[in-house]
């Protein structure tokens, strides 16, 4: 493999909210990324729990590549298992309301 399957910055929509999100998920780590923020300004997500941080990110990424909110289902859908059913379920519904707030925004 000569390049990574990451799209470039110009070719995401949300590049920038996407940037603050994993900045916030980054310094979740105690003692690793202290300086993130010198490096990213910005702090539109600081505050944020991680199940928040979380679901935004996903949802984002699935409007980025024209997901439906169907198909947003059947994705997470395929990560249920007896085990972790209600949790997948609840992460399910986390990303829903992400997705339907900012689909609303476009």
């Amino acid at each position: 493999m000569q390049q990574l399957p990451i799209p470039k910055i110009e070719e995401i929509k949300d590049a920038a909210n996407i940037i603050q999100i994993s900045k916030e998920l980054l310094k979740e780590n105690d003692g690793y990324y202290q300086d993130l923020d010198d490096l990213v300004h910005g702090d539109a997500y600081q505050g944020y729990s991680h199940d928040e941080l979380v679901a935004e990110l996903n949802a984002r990424v699935m409007l980025d590549f024209n997901l439906t909110r169907q198909e947003v289902v059947t994705l997470m859908h395929t990560f249920e298992s007896a085990a972790h059913k209600k949790e997948v379920q609840e992460e399910t519904q986390r990303i829903l309301d992400c997705y339907d707030r900012l689909s609303e925004d476009r």
